[in-house]
């Protein structure tokens, strides 16, 4: 009786424990699906040029010596 009642519960938390990584895996595709999706999105497009050219600028005043005044 004891043995039959435990092998029900390893079966069951063995259950869980597949439920709960198959929640996982779902949920963290979702999140790099959104990731990839905004990573080919207009607006990180303009982010990321306006980033770049806000570093160039940074090296240039840097070459310049450009103060803190």
């Amino acid at each position: 009786v004891i043995e039959d009642h435990c092998g029900d519960l390893n079966a069951k938390l063995q259950s869980q424990k597949t439920q709960a990584f198959f929640s996982l895996a779902r949920f963290s595709d979702a999140q790099y699906q959104s990731i990839e999706n905004y990573m080919k999105s207009s607006e990180f497009e303009n982010k990321h040029a306006l980033l770049q050219k806000a570093k160039e600028e940074v090296d240039l005043m840097r070459e310049r010596k450009v103060g803190n005044n």
